[in-house]
């Protein structure tokens, strides 16, 4: 029931209703079962929440399309800068030269995560 209302509320919020679905999903998902009541009553953390889920797939959406383009290339390198602003979370490669900043899609990435320099 709170799934539903969550939809809802962002639907109504973005005007998009599949994609507020979507969004409330990976939310729920991620969230405990307990903070999902604290969420409701505090407005401006679940929109924040939501507004990171909704970050979360847009990186994910940049990721597959670089993918995409990358497998049609047939191994030339993708050109990563128009993409870079999709995504909040980076990594630098310092063991190379020149070096490598890495986007990542979530905090929690692996690679995010296990870095030495972000």
């Amino acid at each position: 029931i709170v799934s539903v209302f969550l939809a809802e509320f962002f639907g109504d919020l973005t005007g998009e209703s599949v994609l507020s679905q979507t969004i409330v999903r990976m939310v729920v998902e991620q969230v405990p079962d307990f903070s999902l009541g604290y969420l409701v009553n505090h407005p401006v953390s679940l929109v924040a929440k939501l507004v990171e889920g909704l970050c979360a797939l847009q990186s994910k959406v940049a990721r597959i399309t670089m993918e995409m383009i990358g497998a049609n290339q047939s191994g030339q390198q993708v050109p990563r800068d128009p993409f870079m602003k999709y995504f909040q979370y980076y990594s630098v490669g310092v063991e190379s030269d020149p070096f490598v900043v890495d986007p990542h899609e979530t905090e929690q990435d692996p690679g995010y995560a296990q870095s030495q320099f972000r």
